[in-house]
């Protein structure tokens, strides 16, 4: 045999025109299928399948386009200081941020049309690689109709992954590694490496299950090299093959050594460094052998890829096609996917995305079954037929599988996330405990968090330890989760350590947030004016009990000193208290919205000292509902105000609020306002309520509910 009939690519059968034609039609027709599955719910928030791994993806690109960081040291802000612990060279990241950079797009909406445009680009490789191997045209675009109807194909390519960026350089490189094996083209060996080196920097594990056939097949020409050229042939191609293999083997060391000294630096990132994932990647031999693990194995291909029995029933007629007619392309490919699961059983029990890398090696043995049925019974016109009812076989385990979180309307998250990302300082860390390591609350309220991993609970003093990285960090919450809502002895500690309130500030069924010190008022303030996060419920906790009073208001018209028992009974909700008075009516004392409240009818003004370190003023102030539920009995209004009065007695006004709330529905309930102190500070602030236009006092019953000076 000649050295050029060795690396001439396998002639495909002549078929007739229109079986191409209708298998074209197929493929036009599946294509347009899974444009309009994939780009359903297109720009929704939520991140269905394996949330955990995607929202880590979306975090960095969200923190990469927020702080312009397009370093290798990219940000993944889990664990504190430097916010860094990269898992994969950032290229899919990068892409995905620069075009949301560029266009203005949500993070979701730029990460899918990165790993569309990657699936999509993976269409031309596979269906020149048939060809290469002796698939006709109407075997061609019917298999890449199955590949379009593939249900991992179509869930995992709208998401947040990186699976669809390594699976187009893999296979872009295993295509010309094929052209520069059957060419001897330094040209294609140049396209091998770049996108070798690509595929293996974006996913290593992806590119190393597809470098089995090249391996091989590089071993297998190199041999035929020799034979048929001697020993100068045989040096050209192996010069051939170690120049194609470098350049992606020196990435990947490099790429690895460099992200686990950015790892290192990271106080939870030490553990996850490459030595430490290699019992998990390569698992054990009872994760090969165990029949659990196995059945979970094989549920996955099912529903991921097409239904067990397709598989094997295309498998033995694969078998039988290599037999009697000596093309053994199918079982070739069903075992190459095979030995790709037998060496990463974890991986693939745990990730039905890890599919996404081989699942086309499935394909390819189905429809070499299909193309031996179609010769064995000389029935080319079943071939549509039957590739149809193996795609419909297939988008029905999608209905199943998959099919429900894809059409779910939602922006993810929780309602404490949304919460979070409204509510709290956006440059404040959130410390999580009970959700180990997954990025969801971190890129929902998109905040840097700081997460307490499951085990370090078994190693409660380290995990503390862990936290002096933070020290001078501001934090603003401890968000806890299930179980971990009980550990109190971890919970004590971050509160105490950080300034957090000891009890929870906001809770769910599910969740606790404790909220820092500083913060608390500002976040019950906005959960009161807008308290539609669903289930999320702030606590209040019981008011402190209010002293007998012993001291009545005198109600003359005339400036009284406030006394010490008056201070403690009327006026607990000013910070700091009265020290005078003037009252028409009097003050009451009020319990509005779960807090004490000091009533105000007008005519009334309170004098309060402003301490020397006060910069700002938060003041909280309405009228009761019974003031306006009855248009016959309904106040006219009062006008509430606020006064700077200098040392020297001279007076400036600072806030002035007319509520009208049987008029105004926006003057109804509690309102909230706060304002910069003027400088020079004033030495007094006088609160006052007085009348509306009409100068009715009917109804007016009017309240000042927490006032800070601070």
């Amino acid at each position: 045999m000649s050295n050029e009939s060795c690396t001439r690519p396998v002639e495909p059968a002549a078929e007739p025109p229109q079986y191409r034609r209708h298998a074209f039609s197929l493929f036009l027709v599946t294509l347009a299928l899974h444009a309009v599955l994939v780009f359903y719910n297109w720009k929704q928030g939520f991140l269905p399948g394996h949330e955990f791994r995607q929202t880590q993806t979306a975090l960095s690109i969200a923190f990469i386009e927020q702080d312009h960081d397009y370093s290798l040291a990219y940000p993944t802000p889990l664990f504190g200081p430097p916010w860094s612990v990269p898992m994969e060279f950032p290229l899919y990241q990068w892409s995905a941020a620069w075009i949301g950079q560029t266009t203005g797009w949500s993070v979701p909406v730029s990460a899918r049309t990165v790993s569309l445009l990657c699936f999509y680009l993976c269409l031309p490789a596979l269906g020149l690689l048939l060809k290469d191997f002796g698939f006709g045209a109407a075997a061609r675009w019917s298999g890449l109709s199955l590949v379009l109807c593939t249900p991992i194909y179509i869930f995992y390519t709208r998401a947040v992954l990186i699976e669809s960026m390594a699976l187009m350089f893999t296979l872009w490189f295993v295509l010309a590694f094929s052209r520069m094996c059957r060419h001897r083209s330094w040209g294609w060996l140049a396209v091998a490496a770049v996108a070798a080196t690509a595929a293996s920097l974006v996913k290593v594990t992806s590119m190393m299950a597809w470098c089995i056939g090249p391996a091989i097949g590089g071993l297998w020409w190199s041999w035929r090299e020799w034979r048929q050229g001697g020993w100068s042939a045989w040096r050209k191609s192996v010069l051939m093959g170690v120049s194609c293999a470098m350049p992606p083997g020196i990435a990947s060391i490099w790429w690895v050594q460099t992200a686990d000294a950015i790892k290192a630096t990271s106080p939870g990132g030490q553990s996850l460094i490459s030595s430490n994932l290699t019992g998990f990647n390569f698992g054990t031999w009872s994760d090969r052998l165990e029949l659990d693990k196995l059945a979970q194995i094989l549920s996955n291909i099912s529903t991921g890829i097409a239904p067990l029995w397709v598989i094997v029933i295309t498998g033995v007629l694969g078998i039988l096609a290599g037999r009697r007619l000596h093309n053994w392309r199918g079982p070739i490919a069903l075992c190459w996917f095979v030995a790709v699961v037998f060496a990463f059983p974890v991986l693939y029990r745990i990730h039905d995305y890890y599919f996404y890398a081989i699942a086309m090696l499935t394909i390819v043995s189905v429809i070499s079954g299909i193309e031996f049925a179609v010769r064995r019974f000389k029935l080319p016109g079943a071939r549509v037929w039957l590739v149809l009812f193996v795609a419909l076989t297939q988008l029905h385990a999608y209905k199943l599988a998959y099919w429900p979180g894809h059409s779910l309307p939602s922006n993810g998250g929780s309602q404490l996330h949304r919460l979070i990302h409204d509510a709290l300082p956006v440059d404040g860390v959130i410390i999580v405990l009970g959700e180990d390591w997954s990025s969801s609350t971190a890129y929902y309220s998109r905040r840097r968090c700081f997460m307490i991993r499951e085990q370090m609970l078994h190693f409660q003093e380290e995990s503390l330890q862990e936290m002096e990285g933070l020290k001078d960090v501001k934090i603003s919450a401890l968000l806890t989760s299930g179980i971990r809502r009980d550990s109190n002895y971890m919970i004590d500690h971050i509160t105490a350590r950080f300034g957090l309130d000891p009890e929870p500030t906001a809770s769910t069924p599910s969740e606790d947030l404790y909220v820092s010190k500083r913060l608390r008022r500002e976040f019950l303030k906005h959960l009161a004016i807008f308290p539609n996060y669903g289930d999320t419920q702030s606590i209040e906790r019981p008011p402190p009990p209010i002293p007998e009073i012993t001291d009545e208001i005198i109600a003359d018209r005339e400036i009284h000193p406030v006394t010490t028992n008056q201070a403690a009974t009327r006026f607990v909700s000013f910070s700091p208290r009265p020290f005078q008075y003037r009252a028409q009516f009097g003050f009451s004392s009020e319990f509005i919205n779960g807090k004490f409240a000091a009533g105000a009818h007008p005519d009334c003004d309170l004098w309060v000292k402003v301490p020397d370190s006060a910069e700002a003023l938060e003041i909280s102030f309405g009228l009761r509902e019974e003031t306006y539920e009855n248009p016959a009995s309904a106040t006219d209004g009062v006008e509430f105000s606020v006064t700077a009065i200098a040392a020297d007695g001279t007076e400036s006004p600072l806030f002035q609020r007319l509520l009208d709330p049987a008029h105004q529905a926006a003057d109804r309930g509690q309102l909230f306002h706060q304002l910069t102190l003027p400088t020079p500070r004033p030495d007094t602030l006088r609160f006052s309520a007085r009348p509306g236009p009409n100068a009715n006092y009917a109804f007016d019953w009017a309240y000042w509910g927490d006032v800070e000076i601070h």
